[in-house]
């Protein structure tokens, strides 16, 4: 989600408090705010969707900037309800941009004091997060949510072998961690 990662990246580069911003702008092609530029439609106390905040621009830029790259648990309904995202959810306009044809995003975050944070991310440039990073995202994934979660020792398994793909003679050795 590149209006996500161009929130990640203002909050990296100018280390604001996200409880003084005033509003946030996001632009993005016609098509895609037509999937993902919609406010939400709960409020606090509400019932929430997971599919809702899973596509919703306003929701995700604002669990980026509060909480920092989104996991599975920030779509659980107690996640969905925090005040401080939903609040700042609120703040966010998602706006077609008749003049981005890709999935690419320019955000714009005005703080309280006028200051204006700004940042296009195109889609193919969405920055490769380091490899750590990705590794804690499956363990935390695979072990925490859904029908078939794993366990902590066999997802850092599968993590090491990953790592030595080079060094396996055959590769029965990741595939019989997938499946058993």
């Amino acid at each position: 989600h590149p209006a996500a990662v161009a929130a990640l990246l203002l909050c990296e580069e100018h280390h604001f408090n996200y409880k003084e911003i005033a509003s946030i702008t996001v632009e993005s092609a016609v098509h895609h705010n037509s999937i993902v530029g919609k406010k939400l439609t709960y409020d606090l106390g509400g019932d929430p969707v997971r599919a809702e905040a899973q596509f919703s621009q306003p929701y995700l830029i604002a669990t980026s900037i509060i909480r920092g790259p989104a996991k599975l648990q920030h779509f659980d309904r107690e996640a969905m309800l925090d005040p401080d995202v939903v609040e700042l959810a609120k703040k966010v306009t998602p706006v077609a941009a008749e003049d981005i044809v890709t999935n690419d995003s320019r955000l714009h975050i005005k703080m309280k004091d006028g200051t204006v944070y700004s940042k296009t991310v195109r889609n193919r440039d969405v920055p490769i997060w380091p490899f750590e990073q990705l590794e804690e995202k499956f363990v935390d994934t695979v072990t925490t949510y859904g029908p078939y979660t794993i366990s902590k020792g066999k997802a850092e398994q599968i993590v090491e072998t990953v790592n030595g793909l080079d060094k396996l003679e055959n590769i029965s050795v990741l595939t019989d961690l997938l499946y058993s």
